[in-house]
């Protein structure tokens, strides 16, 4: 029987598409813990008002509910409900709370992808809040065609300012194992733009992937020198000019494969055995 053999033009790549032999490793994505701020809008509260926090578990449907006793001022008064979340045994096991000292009180969930509702009555009973969710249960998806950086044993995080050459784990790249569709068109990849986090996945660590350079950092050369950001944008993004301290040189284990196509893919290949 014939062998039949299949053409990938460099336009029909996928951004953190690997592109021939590679080698790579697993790692685990940890799950983030909710984070939700609440924004007072009451700037001159009464002493002695009775304001009641409740929390919702979106899984088991259990309210909690906790007591405060607001200030003489908006600042005291945020300091009053962090004491009273701290000296709650049921909010204390649930939460970590803190507050700006200006207007914003925030809560932080100590167990990581469990999801709340949160309603915060002030004034007697008078909602006088924004309540907004700065990270969402679990934490959002990690986008393909990002550089990651090990966090503990086997597991990985986002790129953060102060990393260097050695914390970097590999490349979130498009696979069976990440349970993605690697060759789909872009406009039918719905739903497949990245990892959720608290998955096993596997980084790329050697091999060509096409990426996606930083907007005003594509190379003109392939001899140009690789730069990721780590700070001050897109983190995981890898690019072709340095950025101060907001980027790491990776030259020593990735080069330019290509210049960038229609698409504004490269192609860019890893060493990082």
């Amino acid at each position: 029987m014939p062998r039949i053999k299949y053409n990938q033009v460099p336009s029909q790549y996928a951004e953190g598409q690997a592109i021939g032999p590679r080698d790579s490793k697993p790692f685990t994505l940890p799950a983030l813990p909710q984070i939700t701020t609440f924004t007072l809008t009451d700037a001159t509260p009464a002493a002695g008002e009775a304001w009641v926090l409740t929390a919702t578990d979106d899984e088991t449907g259990q309210v909690h509910t906790l007591a405060i006793t607001s200030g003489a001022s908006l600042a005291d008064s945020l300091d009053a409900a962090v004491a009273a979340v701290g000296n709650d045994g049921k909010f204390n096991d649930l939460f970590t709370a803190t507050e700006d000292g200006a207007s914003v009180l925030t809560l932080e969930a100590k167990h990581a992808g469990r999801a709340y509702t949160f309603v915060l009555d002030t004034s007697a009973g008078s909602a006088t809040s924004g309540i907004a969710n700065s990270q969402e249960p679990g934490g959002s998806k990690l986008a393909f065609g990002r550089l990651l950086a090990v966090s503990g044993e086997a597991e990985a995080r986002e790129l953060q300012s102060g990393d260097v050459l050695r914390d970097l784990a590999g490349v979130l790249f498009r696979t069976d194992f990440n349970h993605q569709r690697p060759y789909e068109p872009a406009d039918q990849r719905s739903g497949y733009d990245g990892a959720e986090r608290g998955d096993t996945v596997s980084l790329l660590i050697e091999g060509q992937v096409a990426l996606t350079p930083e907007s005003g950092a594509e190379p003109s050369a392939l001899t140009d020198s690789v730069f990721v950001r780590i700070a001050g944008g897109t983190v995981g993004v890898v690019g072709a000019s340095a950025d101060g301290g907001n980027t790491v040189d990776i030259s020593s284990i990735a080069r330019w494969e290509s210049l960038p196509n229609g698409d504004g893919l490269c192609r860019v290949r890893f060493d990082m055995l």
